[in-house]
């Protein structure tokens, strides 16, 4: 058991560092995770539009195919639209899901690094996305390999893309829950932070008022009977060391006062002068 005073306080003043360097640390997670958690929810929220893209853009390259004559330019334009759009929602579901570089706008010019999805629900809805992707992707392929042509190719594009965009709804309503619940529990985290700076504040005036305030008070009545003439009192020798000590002092000076004060006249050299 800690004995001294300075040693106490010592203590409490290392805990309220202690508290101060893991309240800086949770309030760093806290602001990263935040950040992190948003450009998440924002990128998966960008993959719904980019389904809808997709089938749009398919359709139009499709109906380039019945211009006649076909503008050959306006068709290559399109295709390379539709092959941009295409990487762009691979890039970013493969980065949802696996962590790695997303692209943050639709030319490319920007990418973001995501962490990969530890939550097993949002992963695996990730992968229910990516196993109705795989025959998308190739219907939008055989599309952009026939210029539009390819009639049953883009039936299957229409028909496969409102599976896609309902379970990558169903993810960005997993990953927006799961957000919720890390910054739920970094809440508790902080109310606990707190709690324990109330416990340490309380543990400081509990430590001021029994080891310091009321021995000093005792001490003090102490003195003030001693200065009196009553030599009965008897101190108590507990608490910490530097008190003990203290009280030592005090009860030796009342135990000199008293021998002092019993012994007989003559002894110290008094009376005999007399």
């Amino acid at each position: 058991m800690v004995s001294s005073i300075s040693a106490r306080i010592s203590i409490i003043f290392l805990g309220f560092a202690v508290l101060l360097g893991v309240s800086a640390i949770a309030s760093r997670i806290v602001l990263e995770r935040q950040v992190s958690d948003a450009l998440v929810v924002n990128l998966a929220g960008r993959q719904r539009m980019l389904t809808q893209k997709m089938s749009k853009e398919s359709a139009e390259l499709s109906m380039l195919r019945l211009g006649r004559p076909i503008d050959e330019a306006k068709l290559a334009s399109q295709r390379d639209q539709l092959q941009n759009t295409l990487r762009i929602f691979e890039m970013t579901l493969f980065a949802l899901r696996d962590g790695g570089a997303a692209p943050q706008n639709l030319e490319l010019t920007r990418v973001r690094e995501l962490p990969a999805a530890t939550n097993r629900e949002v992963r695996a809805s990730l992968e229910r996305v990516v196993a109705i992707w795989q025959p998308f992707k190739g219907n939008v392929q055989a599309l952009l390999r026939s210029s539009g042509a390819d009639a049953s190719a883009m039936r299957a594009v229409f028909e496969d893309n409102g599976s896609l965009l309902e379970q990558m709804n169903s993810a960005v309503t997993l990953m927006q829950q799961d957000c919720e619940a890390r910054v739920a529990q970094l809440l508790w985290v902080q109310v606990a932070l707190l709690g324990a700076g109330f416990l340490l504040v309380f543990s400081g005036v509990w430590v001021t008022r029994s080891s310091i305030a009321r021995p000093l008070r005792e001490l003090s009545n102490a003195a003030r009977s001693m200065s009196t003439g009553d030599l009965s009192i008897e101190l108590d020798s507990r608490g910490a060391r530097e008190v003990r000590e203290l009280s030592a002092s005090f009860d030796r000076m009342r135990v000199s006062m008293l021998a002092a004060l019993s012994a007989p006249l003559g002894a110290g050299g008094i009376d005999d002068d007399l």
